[in-house]
C-alpha cells in the first residue's frame, strides 16, 4: 500500500496543484470580465459594427409579412437561397 502511495502521490498531487493554478485563473479571467462589463454600462461604451442600423417599421409592433420576408431574403442571400425558395419556406 505505501508503495502505491509514494508512485501515485506525487503524480495526483501535481494534478490537483495544477487543477487549482487553473482555476484561479478562470475566477481572475471572471472578475476581470465583470470588471470590463461594469466599465462599459458605466461609460455608457456603445459597440459599433461598420453598418449602419438595421431600420424596420413595425405595425402595432409587429413585423409585417413583406419586412419578415426581406429580412429573411437578406439573410438568406449568404446561404444561397433564392427568392422563391424563401416565399416557400414561408408559405
Amino acid at each position: 500500500m505505501r508503495a502505491r502511495a509514494a508512485y501515485l502521490g506525487p503524480a495526483l498531487q501535481f494534478l490537483t496543484n495544477a487543477c487549482v493554478a487553473l482555476f484561479m485563473i478562470q475566477s481572475v479571467e471572471r472578475l476581470i470580465l465583470c470588471l470590463g462589463y461594469f466599465w462599459v454600462k458605466l461609460r455608457r461604451i456603445i459597440e459599433v459594427t461598420g453598418r449602419p442600423p438595421h431600420r424596420e417599421k413595425k405595425a402595432a409592433g409587429r413585423t409585417t409579412r413583406k419586412q419578415s420576408l426581406t429580412r429573411n431574403e437578406s439573410a438568406c442571400k449568404n446561404a444561397r437561397f433564392t427568392r422563391e425558395d424563401v416565399k416557400e419556406i414561408h408559405s
